[in-house]
């Protein structure tokens, strides 16, 4: 009767044989309900030893669907994120990628950008890493890997913590391409910065322009005073010139009393104006020892047909022309 087999299938029946009932069949159908029970019990063994596994992670480990949709985490990811569970951190309509500190040092996402297809596509291990704010407001590196699983729309990703090494990486950075004396960049990261310029000035068909500058008379100043003054000077002017340039431009030591300054998308006509405003600032500091000096600015523009030597000569050819004008002028 059909109210019979309603009520079977409401007790969870899971299988039955007519009468008159044929033992054989009946121990096929038994035989066939215990291979059920014994793959289910194993599923759910399997299932809590790889819960118990991705809990035992320190890193932040889950599954995505096609829609970005979180479909399984572990506690890691719950207690990075501040959410109760999976569940909580989709009903709060959030996205991980909403967790990203936008810094020029990580991978960050364009405007409605999948994020996991764009780390996907990167070839460089390296730039594979996200900052990702900790539950102090202190931000934390994270390399990202991804897996997608075979034959389904759900990918895998974990979050390894490499704060550490990204600290380090800072710190070795720093010591590499700062001058310690003045504080800013030095020449090795000037030349990096220069290539990239330039190529990015015939790429993109824009004016890049660099000022290079140094102390009048700046050997008197060590000879009259000591090194310990002339030390002070540089670390003065240094300030000024950073304290004064627009943050686009790049701005570093060459050497001894010798800086340079890059400006991108900057024709000649306006670097001028730029070393000119520089040049006034400095002249008008009064260090705390009571010492005013001067320096000369020489300016040259990038040409398309140029490379960076003939830059860096014409700039150096236009700073020994103010030299040689009297120094405490532009030149171009």
């Amino acid at each position: 009767e059909s109210g019979y087999f309603i009520d079977a299938i409401e007790i969870h029946v899971d299988g039955y044989v007519l009468k008159p009932i044929n033992l054989e069949k009946l121990e096929t159908k038994l035989n066939a309900i215990k291979e059920q029970i014994n793959i289910k019990t194993e599923l759910v063994a399997q299932q809590k030893l790889t819960h118990e596994i991705t809990q035992l992670q320190d890193n932040i480990l889950f599954v995505a669907d096609k829609n970005r949709k979180i479909t399984f985490s572990n506690q890691k990811f719950l207690e990075v994120f501040s959410v109760n569970s999976v569940d909580d951190f989709n009903a709060k309509n959030l996205q991980i990628s909403d967790f990203f500190v936008q810094n020029s040092d990580f991978f960050y996402p364009l405007e409605n950008e999948d994020w996991i297809e764009s780390i996907k596509n990167i070839q460089d291990e390296t730039k594979k890493v996200v900052s990702i704010l900790d539950e102090h407001g202190e931000p934390q590196s994270f390399l990202v890997s991804i897996k997608p699983i075979k034959d389904t729309a759900l990918t895998i990703i974990m979050l390894t913590e490499v704060t550490s090494l990204t600290l380090e990486k800072r710190a070795f950075e720093h010591k590499a391409y700062t001058d310690e004396l003045a504080n800013i960049h030095n020449r090795a990261y000037f030349e990096i910065e220069i290539d990239k310029e330039i190529a990015r000035s015939k790429r993109e068909n824009t004016p890049l322009s660099m000022i290079i500058l140094d102390i009048d008379k700046f050997k008197d100043i060590n000879d009259n005073y000591g090194h310990l003054m002339g030390d002070e000077i540089l670390k003065e002017l240094a300030k000024i010139i950073k304290q004064n340039r627009r943050e686009s431009d790049t701005f570093a030591r060459w050497g001894g009393d010798e800086f340079v300054v890059i400006l991108p998308n900057t024709t000649l006509k306006d670097s001028k104006k730029v070393a000119e405003y520089l040049r006034v600032m400095v002249e008008k500091h009064i260090s705390k020892d009571g010492l005013r000096i001067t320096c000369s600015f020489g300016v040259a523009q990038f040409s398309e047909k140029g490379t960076k030597e003939s830059l860096l000569n014409r700039a150096d050819d236009a700073l020994y022309i103010a030299k040689e004008n009297g120094r405490n002028r532009v030149e171009s």
